[in-house]
């Protein structure tokens, strides 16, 4: 009886004497949250085809939507070149050659972090090397931790050798 007023069993008595059904919990919220997941996921479907059925509709009202229609690759004749029109930023065309506009290096963060650290070590260090970072940024002077200063002192021993 307590476990049927708990809520876990189904309990019945009966004239062949006590049926108990074991209820899951578990699976049931299970069941449950998939279901509303489901009902989430049309629901969000149907919101995003309603505002694409409300933008067609507003630009037949303004008369700014043609309706697409299949058409196949047309050409007059079998010789005739096909040209696609592209937009290239960034490319110069030049008598019908295609050449990439100069593009800025791509920079490496990484690189340019590990520049002012090593400049900051041999700051810190005050061995008369001075190593700046190339692009002239600064921060902070921090002390070396010992593991910093065991990496350079390796490094230096790899230099010498």
């Amino acid at each position: 009886e307590y476990l049927g007023s708990t809520g876990q069993c189904k309990i019945e008595l009966t004239d062949k004497g006590w049926f108990l059904e074991y209820i899951d919990r578990e699976k049931i919220e299970r069941d449950k949250t998939l279901e509303d997941k489901r009902k989430h996921e049309l629901g969000e479907e149907e919101r995003h085809l309603k505002k694409i059925e409300e933008a067609i509709e507003q630009a037949k009202a303004t008369g700014g939507f043609v309706q697409s229609e299949y058409t196949g690759l047309q050409r007059e004749s079998e010789e005739q070149k096909l040209v696609f029109g592209l937009k290239t930023d960034g490319v110069e065309k030049e008598e019908g050659k295609l050449q990439p506009a100069a593009k800025p290096a791509p920079k490496n963060i990484f690189a340019q972090i590990y520049k002012e650290r090593q400049a900051k070590t041999a700051e810190t260090q005050g061995d008369g090397v001075s190593k700046t970072a190339g692009d002239g940024v600064s921060g902070d002077t921090r002390k070396m931790t010992a593991l910093e200063r065991l990496m350079h002192e390796n490094e230096e021993q790899k230099k010498k050798k």
